[in-house]
């Protein structure tokens, strides 16, 4: 077959989620002998380095288009008042990335064009007139759940509104656009539910986001240090970090008065690293190789309240023999036992128990990661799961009448 992934942002380096997301699957479809694409978004906070310009490390053709997806404070209130696009997907809208989508896919003959995220949607017009490729939408989140569980946290009436303002603009955008897409690919059973009580009547396939188990090196001996590791530019994880460094940090520090958090993390706001560093937290930043990292580090703590979709930090972390502490958001979509192989905690308190638990004992910390490994050896090979995506695709081609070879 041939596939086209777009992406609303450069995902090379592959230091966060969504972007380890797309590469393993770009990677993953090349080697089963798939014909991919790649066209991405060049932006500001995802900027295409100068490295990567003429060898991008994904697999395939690569195309980049620069795009202005900064703050415009008017197209915010039109977004909360008017009835247009919400600001959230119309900051990338942009002509420059419609005529270079346009021109590719005319001249691609693809069989399936892949929409990494729903703020890509609005492009399915472009698409239509320029290619009979199935559409698919990877639902990466369901990105007005964020919103809606944001809104919940903050203390502000106004900030509430506004947040629920944008929430329910999203999801009407959403719930909009479902049926104009050919085929869903949600990445977790949780969302594939969710988008059939939003309306949606395509097939779908539900592709958690895998992890290439090939070379995954053997554990090391348990660390008494913590660490967080995520993109900072996402809202929901700084807020988590807040709440963590407020509520859960000083009582390990009473107990343990030399314990070590690092926190690792692109694109973290001035302000916020501030912030931290005056908690007493080691900030690192964006890491050149987030495995090394992981390896050297101990457990991970992942104190996310709005987030959707899957955290696949979290399987990063499991795969590699780490033991894991989380809220159920942040584990949500992941299947995984309480209390076998990760820890989930529901606030402060209990947060802080796990954790005194992993700490005082080492071989506890180790044997929650050793199951935690099994645990993704067992159900997020990536090969295994891209084939499974394959197929599908496969067989959709053929039932549209394409060739789908």
């Amino acid at each position: 077959m041939r596939l086209l992934q777009v992406c609303n942002k450069i995902p090379f380096p592959a230091h966060d989620g969504g972007s380890v997301a797309i590469m393993n699957l770009n990677r993953g479809l090349a080697k089963l002998g798939h014909e991919v694409a790649l066209l991405a978004m060049e932006t500001r906070k995802h900027p295409l380095r100068p490295c990567d310009r003429d060898h991008p490390p994904c697999a395939g053709t690569f195309f980049s288009v620069r795009v202005n997806t900064g703050f415009r404070p008017g197209a915010l209130i039109r977004s909360l008042f008017g009835n247009t696009i919400p600001y959230m997907a119309a900051r990338f809208v942009s002509a420059s990335f419609d005529k270079e989508l346009s021109k590719i896919a005319a001249a691609g003959n693809f069989d399936i064009i892949q929409l990494e995220g729903s703020y890509l949607l609005p492009y399915i017009s472009t698409l239509r007139r320029h290619t009979g490729a199935l559409i698919a939408l990877r639902s990466h989140n369901i990105e007005h759940v964020i919103w809606e569980r944001m809104a919940k946290e903050r203390h502000s009436a106004p900030a509430r509104i506004a947040y629920n303002l944008l929430a329910r603009r999203l999801k009407k955008f959403e719930s909009r656009f479902l049926n104009k897409c050919d085929l869903l690919v949600p990445i977790t059973s949780h969302d594939d539910r969710m988008l059939k009580l939003m309306g949606s009547r395509r097939p779908s396939f539900v592709c958690r986001s895998g992890y290439d188990v090939a070379d995954i090196p053997a554990a090391g001996q348990a660390h008494r240090s913590v660490y967080f590791l995520g993109s900072l530019d996402w809202l929901p994880n700084r807020r988590g970090l807040s709440w963590f460094i407020s509520g859960v940090l000083p009582g390990l520090r009473r107990k343990y008065p030399d314990l070590l958090f690092s926190v690792a993390g692109r694109n973290a706001p001035h302000a916020f690293v501030r912030r931290l560093i005056r908690a007493g937290v080691r900030f690192i930043g964006e890491v050149a190789d987030a495995r090394s990292f992981v390896l050297s580090q101990g457990i991970l703590v992942v104190p996310l309240f709005s987030g959707s979709g899957m955290r696949v930090k979290i399987i990063e972390a499991m795969a590699l023999g780490k033991a894991v502490v989380t809220t159920p958001t942040g584990a949500e979509g992941l299947d995984a036992a309480d209390g076998r192989e990760l820890l989930m905690a529901h606030d402060a308190e209990s947060f802080m128990s796990h954790l005194f638990r992993l700490l005082d004992n080492p071989a506890c910390q180790t044997e929650i990661g050793a199951r935690a490994k099994e645990f993704v050896l067992a159900r997020y090979n990536n090969d295994t799961l891209v084939r499974g995506l394959a197929d599908f695709y496969r067989e959709q081609s053929l039932s549209a009448g394409r060739h789908g070879d």
